[in-house]
């Protein structure tokens, strides 16, 4: 078997690309920086710690970074240096026990929310003292939906990002991810592999970044992102990649005024998913994988709503369904990683 170039290699040759050649990105794109700013997992290191299978990855503002490793049961604390710290949790049912796919979510400066959707609950880990305690069905915030597009916020939302979201979701027809940053920056994927990221501000578009192969984001912060690598033999890292964001006058960030869709519209749109699961098990008998094509699937929505595939696989599914006029969302998946807050099977609408 020919020598497997390291990761960090593989990264350096993605992370080389001149900006100008990258298709679909803007020409004022935000380079990365050549080297990880943190990175955890698969490497060279005896001792360094084997991820089993990580779902979700957060960087807290005093550097430490929270792993939320499914596959073990457990969640991960890293100091800013990578060095192993605490090991939180088991597989179980108990408290401090974990059973799904187990996401997290910002909590505070030195806290994070970790959902597991085997249970519907929350937990919580505290990084002074490295402590973890279970809280119950409302201890954390849900990613929520608008435009046809599941949104992780780190910010609450401002005014100006509903209608920044349906302008993105129509600009923007591979759209299917948002995350709301710190600093209140939107980043939305602008292509099917979720390489290209576009950034908004209350004025538009500001920028952008391009992502390495085989790299899945949990969360932008500020001048840096947070994500999941795989190596060519399926092994994962925890990346933290910097990269140099111009200056510039801070978004606004008056909080959005948002009111949700009247009972008829939420009550149509829940019903549409609950058919589109359906549609998906019968073009699955067919074709033994989920598809991403929502025309491929004899169903008929509510008038003036749109489904939208947002991932398929052999495994499972997720989507939207959305009122065009007014951008008001549900959401649902099956099989697949649930967004925090998230129930299989149950769908889920925001505003």
């Amino acid at each position: 078997m020919p020598p497997r170039l390291p990761l960090f290699a593989l990264l350096g040759l993605a992370l080389a690309c001149d900006a100008n050649d990258r298709p679909g990105t803007r020409a004022d794109a935000w380079a990365l920086a050549a080297e990880p700013l943190f990175a955890v997992g698969d490497t060279a290191e005896a001792e360094a710690p084997l991820l089993v299978r990580a779902t979700d990855a957060r960087q807290l503002p005093n550097g430490d970074v929270i792993v939320a490793d499914a596959g073990a049961g457990a969640v991960l604390v890293f100091d800013a240096t990578g060095r192993l710290r605490a090991r939180l949790g088991r597989r179980g049912r108990g408290p401090g026990e974990f059973t799904g796919d187990i996401t997290l979510a910002r909590r505070g400066d030195d806290a994070v929310a970790v959902w597991d959707p085997g249970q519907d609950r929350w937990s919580e880990v505290v990084t002074p003292g490295d402590s973890l305690r279970t809280l119950g069905p409302d201890g954390g915030d849900a990613a929520w939906t608008h435009a046809g597009l599941v949104v992780f916020g780190e910010a609450s939302p401002p005014a100006w990002l509903p209608a920044m979201l349906r302008g993105a979701s129509d600009s923007l027809p591979q759209a299917r991810h948002a995350f709301l940053d710190e600093t209140a920056l939107l980043w939305i994927n602008a292509d099917s592999a979720r390489r290209d990221w576009r950034a908004f501000d209350d004025s538009g578009e500001v920028g952008a970044v391009l992502l390495p192969p085989d790299f899945a984001p949990t969360q932008f912060a500020g001048d840096r992102v947070v994500g999941l690598a795989v190596d060519s033999l399926g092994l994962q890292r925890v990346l933290v990649l910097g990269f140099k964001r111009p200056a510039g006058i801070p978004p606004r960030r008056e909080p959005a005024a948002t009111a949700p869709a009247d009972s008829g519209q939420r009550a149509s749109l829940m019903s549409a998913l609950r058919t589109a699961v359906v549609a998906q098990e019968m073009f699955y008998a067919g074709h033994s994988s989920y598809t991403m094509a929502a025309d491929s699937l004899t169903l008929e929505m509510p008038p003036g709503a749109r489904l939208r595939i947002l991932e398929a696989s052999r495994r499972g599914w997720s989507g939207t369904a959305m009122v065009e006029a007014t951008g008001f969302t549900c959401g649902m998946m099956v099989g697949t990683v649930a967004p925090r807050g998230w129930t299989e099977g149950v769908p889920h609408c925001g505003w």
